[in-house]
This record gives structure tokens, sequence and C-alpha cells, in this order.
């Protein structure tokens, strides 16, 4: 990876290359039905202590969940205008994004 720097006058370099080495998810989480219309699940074995936020596009907070059990929580999305939302689930050692449709 590497980056390139344009100054005003059209001049540029280029920055020394380093190796990116991207990280697996530390869990697995699925969420689903995508795109949605009522219901959203999301399931992982470690939403015990994590807390799950819905954004709209413009980054304003539309919904904050809560597992009950620790590994299965449901978002009721009944009402929200359709159009792309963010899932960020927030865990105390990790977090977590993944990109939803409502229709």
């Amino acid at each position: 990876y590497r980056l390139k720097q344009v100054d005003h006058n059209g001049q540029f370099t280029y920055s020394k290359r380093i190796a990116v080495h991207p990280q697996p998810a530390p869990v697995s989480i699925q969420v689903y039905p995508n795109p949605v219309s009522d219901v959203l699940h999301i399931k992982s074995a470690d939403l015990a202590t994590a807390k799950v936020i819905l954004y709209n596009q413009m980054g304003q907070q539309i919904l904050i969940g809560e597992s009950e059990n620790g590994y299965d929580l449901q978002m009721d999305l009944q009402g929200i205008p359709k159009g792309l939302y963010t899932v960020w689930v927030q865990h105390a050692n990790w977090n977590w994004q993944e990109t939803i449709m409502v229709q």
C-alpha cells in the first residue's frame, strides 16, 4: 500500500510502500434478511455484551438494541423509511458494521 500526494502545481510524490494485512472479524455475525421490510435478525455467539445501533445515511441514530439472550437480536424496522442503513455492533473488544436496505 502507498499514498500519492499531489501538490497544487501538479507535482506528485509517493510514500514508501507498506504491507497491509487485513485482520479477520473476531466473531461471525449474521444479519438477515437483507433487504428487510419488517424484522431484522442479528445473530452471533458474542452479542451478550454488545450494543447494536442502526444509523441512517446521515449518521443519525435510528434504533438501539441489546440482545436479551446473548446470541440473537431482533430489530423491528416497521415504519422506518425505505433506504440504506448501517448496522453497527459495539462490543468492549471490537466493532463491526454492515449496510442493509430497508424496503
